[in-house]
């Protein structure tokens, strides 16, 4: 079903209640006349209470600050309806697709979450020639507001690549995890934080403070020790696969034991580049490095340089934390806004 079917329904559904509806006497009329019209301000039985945008972006800036994003990127609020309503009903999602599009406006949320901003590169024209550009119409059409936080969360202590992070949960020590990049300014990052660590859970298990992209952790040498097979093991239960790639440096096997992983979700080739250059020994300071998606020749510079590779799939590996941001959401906005996650939001990829 398209978008435009839906709203195009409910226009057919409104136009058959005109044509079908009975005449009423002059008495019935003068009656009908005299009734006073229902409160907006009442509330039905059920019904949240909602709260204005502006404080559901505080919220929402409270999980992660938007001034630790990189510098590239779109995020904040993208799209505001011009009428302001209140905010009842939240949808979480990875992308916002048609699919997810037709999910919201038939559930009559209110806002979208979408990891990824739906809204990148500039746009000259909103019609319907294009599918973002559907989408931005369809949201502002039904009152739609769409926020985007994308690598504000991947930089956040506690955010996504901290939960990606937790797959090795056990095997390293959380107050020895550093970043691949930190954020430029010192006083952003003390922002992004507000000098606290959020609160441990078994989504986000004993984070540090640590703000910037992408994740450094030093395994515990244990009895036995981690091996790459138990790491691949590990990263399908995080994020619920069944399949991932596994790309197994030179030299090393199945059985071969990991004493340091970077991780970044999404698309991590640039960063695992800046981390190899950046070692002033010319030697690989880690053994593995797991992401959602790289370029062959990225991959086949990995390998040859004593590093192991795990793809997921770009957003697979970052979709688990919607649940975790749920979570917190709930606690913040308490009952007065509804939250929920996409249930048609998937990654485009599948193996056949």
């Amino acid at each position: 079903m398209n978008i435009v079917h839906v709203y195009g329904r409910h226009f057919a559904q409104i136009r058959n209640l005109i044509h079908n509806s009975v005449r009423y006497s002059s008495q019935t009329w003068k009656e009908f006349s005299q009734c006073r019209p229902i409160s907006s301000n009442l509330k039905m039985s059920g019904e949240v209470e909602g709260l204005s945008l502006p404080e559901v972006i505080e919220q929402l800036e409270k999980l992660a600050d938007i001034r630790s994003a990189e510098g590239w990127d779109n995020v904040g609020l993208l799209v505001e309806p011009y009428t302001q309503t209140r905010v009842k009903s939240v949808l979480l999602t990875n992308d916002l697709t048609e699919n997810v599009l037709e999910e919201a406006v038939s559930g009559r949320f209110s806002m979208i979450v979408s990891y990824h901003p739906p809204v990148f590169s500039a746009m000259k024209r909103i019609t319907g020639e294009t599918w973002k550009e559907r989408i931005v119409a369809c949201c502002l059409e039904n009152r739609i507001a769409v926020y985007s936080p994308h690598t504000s969360w991947d930089a956040a202590s506690g955010g996504v690549t901290d939960w990606l992070a937790g797959a090795f949960e056990g095997h390293f020590d959380p107050n020895s995890v550093s970043t691949i990049i930190k954020p430029k300014e010192s006083p952003e990052t003390e922002k992004a934080t507000n000098g606290h660590a959020p609160p441990s859970s078994s989504a986000t298990p004993s984070v540090p403070t640590t703000v910037g992209m992408g994740r450094v952790l030093p395994i515990a040498t244990t009895s036995p020790p981690l091996t790459l097979a138990k790491c691949v093991e590990l990263v399908k239960r995080r994020t619920g696969l069944m399949h991932v790639r596994l790309a197994t440096a030179c030299g090393r096997s199945a059985d071969s034991p990991v004493t340091a992983i970077a991780l970044v979700p999404g698309s991590g080739g640039s960063l695992l580049k800046t981390l190899l250059e950046s070692s002033s020994t010319g030697t690989s300071p880690i053994d593995l490095f797991v992401t959602g998606e790289m370029f062959h020749h990225d991959i086949l510079d990995a390998v040859h340089r004593g590093v192991s590779v795990i793809l997921t799939n770009h957003s697979d590996s970052e979709r688990g934390f919607l649940k975790v941001a749920a979570g917190r959401l709930r606690l913040g906005l308490g009952e007065r806004v509804r939250i929920a996650i996409s249930s048609t939001d998937r990654d485009p990829l599948r193996t056949v």
